[in-house]
């Protein structure tokens, strides 16, 4: 913990973040305060004010957010309290007054500031909520195609949405936070209807999804309601270039839409693969912590090492 120099608090050191490429060249220099992934060949970029509130590991509470092209341009002006990245066409941004609209490519807005809760678009459908209490789905009019129903909501892929009916919707839930999941349609009927002891449910990755229960034990089902790979696993992430990471006694594995191990790696922490490399981490957090990538055969193509 520190003050800097402005006299603000901070748990955690200040950081600069920018993009490099596969070969770990720097494209895009360090200089912005907070970044999402590029997608749709923008990536949002945020950065700090002098009214900035540092008491927390993420309590900024009025970072501007603008997008940037690969070449590092501004091409959307900084002035959003919050950005999500582009998906199909439109990005959810929040204005002064605390409201989540939409804006295309250019900057346009074309969904007004109308949501307390906003979500990338995913297979033409959005996760919106007018209030903090029920989510629905809206499409790219900003209209409800599926009305506010819901405490908690997934986004649509393979035709199918995680949801739950009842129970916590605080953003910290602390023990069960009970109510029942289901995987809706496009339509908004329930088309697989889960166990009670379901305690969490991911959104389908490569035609599976992460479901967990409360003993903290998960794996994973198919879209026709299927459990495809046993619940043995004490963490498991969504499917992706068809390896999944998986935490079992400990360690972190890579396996195949069978279950079947491909890699056994000794980091920290690990990352889905994107463009057949994964991100790793040793360390915890903190200047010290180390960040490289790996094939998919484990090779450290980038050897973890500390932030610039």
């Amino acid at each position: 913990m520190y003050v800097d120099d402005k006299g603000k608090f901070h748990i955690f050191p200040r950081e600069k973040w920018g993009f490099i490429d596969a070969q770990g060249k720097v494209v895009v220099v360090a200089r912005f305060d907070a970044v999402r992934e590029f997608s749709e060949d923008l990536a949002a970029v945020g950065f700090d004010t002098d009214k900035a509130v540092y008491n927390c590991s993420d309590c900024e509470t009025d970072r501007r957010w603008g997008f940037i092209d690969k070449e590092g341009q501004m091409v959307i002006q900084p002035q959003y309290h919050n950005a999500s990245s582009f998906s199909e066409g439109l990005a959810a941004v929040r204005n002064d007054a605390g409201k989540w609209g939409y804006i295309n490519t250019q900057g346009a807005v074309v969904i007004p500031f109308l949501f307390e809760v906003a979500r990338d678009f995913r297979q033409g459908l959005a996760v919106a909520a007018v209030d903090d209490k029920k989510c629905g789905y809206i499409d790219k009019s900003g209209s409800f195609v599926i009305k506010p129903r819901f405490s908690v909501a997934g986004d649509f892929s393979d035709g199918l949405a995680a949801v739950r009916v009842g129970g916590k919707t605080s953003f910290m839930v602390i023990g069960p936070a009970g109510g029942r999941w289901s995987f809706i349609k496009r339509d908004g009927s329930t088309k697989i209807k889960l166990p009670k002891d379901v305690e969490a449910v991911s959104d389908f990755s490569q035609g599976l999804a992460v479901i967990s229960d409360r003993k903290g034990r998960c794996g994973y089902m198919t879209t026709a309601g299927v459990q495809a790979i046993p619940m043995h696993f004490t963490g498991c992430e969504s499917f992706s270039e068809g390896l999944a990471d998986v935490e079992s006694s400990g360690k972190w594995q890579y396996i195949d839409k069978v279950g079947r191990v491909i890699l056994t790696v000794p980091y920290s922490e690990v990352h889905p693969f994107k463009h057949g490399l994964a991100a790793v981490e040793e360390g915890s957090v903190g200047r010290r912590q180390k960040f490289g990538y790996i094939d998919k055969s484990g090779n450290e193509v980038w050897t973890p090492r500390e932030a610039l």
